[in-house]
């Protein structure tokens, strides 16, 4: 199985390679969501494929996240770089050197599509569980865009609240950029919704029954 699953995926990147989104569109949303679903199964406990095809993977789909206007490929291309990201030699070897990649999952957290922005957090908390690669994340704007999706998804998102939270509090340990990162402006904000958000909470739970608070 695993070296089928190595053929195929060969295949498939050789064949994406050789195809435009303008031409092809059907066939590289089907191509992407069929590595997309065989990727969820390669996890560290049990791989299905090696690095350097995690490589291949990478370098032939990541432009997918901003060349087209096509949000179901966007979507798959998320996917894909979000099952990918559970790999550490990926992170470590490939992400964090591509200052081109980290730039995309900037711009993708002002997405109004919040399937992309989601998976994309998820991305970025998965980087920032090592700490040779939280240097490479916070010489962009990471912090800030973070706490910009956490003000958005309030108690209307729990969910996507949670991730952005989990991502700052990944990010806010790496000293030599703490100032950087951490500017004045962005404790302030995090100050403001943190406390806003703890009045709303409190309003809420005066209002409400045991069923609820439980």
């Amino acid at each position: 199985m695993p070296e089928l699953t190595t053929s195929l995926i060969e295949k498939i990147c050789l064949a994406i390679d050789k195809r435009s989104i303008e031409r092809n569109e059907e066939f590289i949303l089907n191509a992407v969501s069929c590595v997309t679903n065989i990727l969820y199964y390669d996890t560290a406990a049990e791989p299905l494929i090696n690095h350097a095809l995690r490589a291949k993977v990478f370098h032939s789909f990541k432009d997918f996240l901003l060349a087209t206007q096509n949000e179901e490929i966007q979507i798959e291309t998320v996917r894909v770089l979000s099952n990918l990201s559970r790999h550490r030699e990926i992170c470590v070897n490939v992400f964090a050197q591509e200052e081109q990649f980290l730039s995309m999952l900037v711009i993708v957290m002002d997405h109004t599509l919040r399937d992309l922005v989601f998976y994309s957090v998820g991305i970025i908390i998965n980087m920032s569980l090592y700490e040779e690669v939280r240097p490479a994340m916070l010489k962009l704007p990471v912090v800030d865009k973070l706490i910009d999706v956490l003000r958005d998804a309030n108690l209307e998102d729990m969910d996507l609240a949670k991730v952005a939270c989990k991502a700052i509090h990944n990010l806010q340990g790496v000293r030599e950029h703490v100032n950087k990162s951490w500017s004045e402006d962005a404790v302030k904000n995090v100050d403001e919704f943190t406390q806003t958000f703890g009045e709303e909470l409190d309003e809420i739970m005066d209002v409400a029954t045991d069923e609820e608070l439980e």
